[in-house]
């Protein structure tokens, strides 16, 4: 495993002054509060929900297509008022959960039948609080997504459409975006029908997926091919999305975030480094060197915490 550096790293001068920090993974986990898991959290982001759990053993076994999948729950009481991360473990796949006021791991789903293969560095927690989306058997000829419920550790729904490291829910919790290696395609998800919507071409299967905060337009990567890439999903469920820009970043790309404003998009390349990209006029504004792995920004909007996969000397 390479060095990484604490750093910190020249204001960008965008209108939310913007400070753009460099830290090392363990500092980007323990400030996304999973530092008590670090020992299992490589390359995973959680995303946080607030809900009740009052849950025993469960072993549930799901028979489709011959294939037979034993999801295993270990878990302990939440009260109402704590907060807890999601974690998904690349390998063997998992997901662990956090809580965020004890710092303590308190849930674990394991997938006995995937131990030796990798499932998406991102998950997806509906609203509620009562399903997790997952990618499972990333590769270029398999892959599926499922949705597990987790109150009773059971397979809600399997789709054979292909898996990735990218899995994003919508702000307003009614789609789910997953990144396919074996399409190079984007697919979409119905939350509250449990619907697969069908898929759209990006050309190759992106890291990370992020929206605009009024929800109309998706923003991706298509990872190799070094381009920023922008969509139309006003049209869903209806209408799958559509095409909008296509922005040269160069490099390999991995992180990318939607400011809050909407106004700038940051991308992270393993040859430019961070760069800040003003959404109106589709040019970069600024960039900070380093190899960006993950983002994100503090709630003050004043911070970019970038979780960097090597440190430049």
């Amino acid at each position: 495993m390479s060095q990484v550096a604490i750093r910190k790293k020249e204001k960008v001068q965008i209108s939310d002054k913007i400070l753009v920090r460099r830290l090392t993974r363990r500092s980007f986990l323990a400030a996304l509060g999973a530092t008590a898991a670090l020992p299992v959290l490589a390359a995973c982001q959680p995303q946080v929900v607030e809900k009740e759990k009052i849950v025993e053993k469960v072993v549930t076994q799901v028979v489709e297509k011959v294939v037979t999948q034993v999801v295993e729950k270990v878990v302990t009481v939440v009260p109402l008022t704590r907060n807890l991360a999601y974690i998904a473990n690349v390998k063997p796949p998992t997901i662990s959960v956090i809580d965020l006021d004890r710092l303590t791991l308190v849930d674990s789903i394991v997938f006995r039948d995937l131990a030796k293969k990798e499932q998406g560095h991102f998950l997806s927690v509906s609203l509620d609080g009562k399903q997790v989306w997952i990618a499972e058997d990333i590769s270029p000829d398999g892959g599926f997504v499922q949705v597990v419920d987790l109150a009773t550790g059971s397979v809600l729904q399997r789709w054979d459409v292909g898996a990735g490291v990218a899995n994003y829910i919508t702000r307003d919790g009614k789609y789910v975006f997953t990144s396919s290696t074996k399409t190079n395609n984007i697919n979409v998800f119905d939350v509250a029908n449990v619907k697969y919507v069908g898929d759209f071409p990006i050309g190759t299967a992106p890291h990370v997926i992020d929206s605009s905060p009024d929800g109309r337009v998706l923003w991706t990567n298509d990872s190799k091919g070094g381009n920023l890439r922008s969509f139309d999903i006003s049209g869903l469920p209806n209408k799958l999305p559509t095409p909008l820009d296509t922005i040269k970043i160069g490099g390999t790309l991995h992180a990318l975030l939607v400011h809050p404003n909407g106004k700038y998009v940051f991308v992270g390349s393993d040859e430019s480094g961070d760069n800040v990209v003003d959404v109106a006029s589709k040019s970069i504004v600024a960039k900070v060197p380093g190899k960006p792995h993950n983002y994100d920004i503090s709630p003050d909007r004043r911070y970019l915490a970038a979780g960097e996969s090597d440190y430049p000397t």
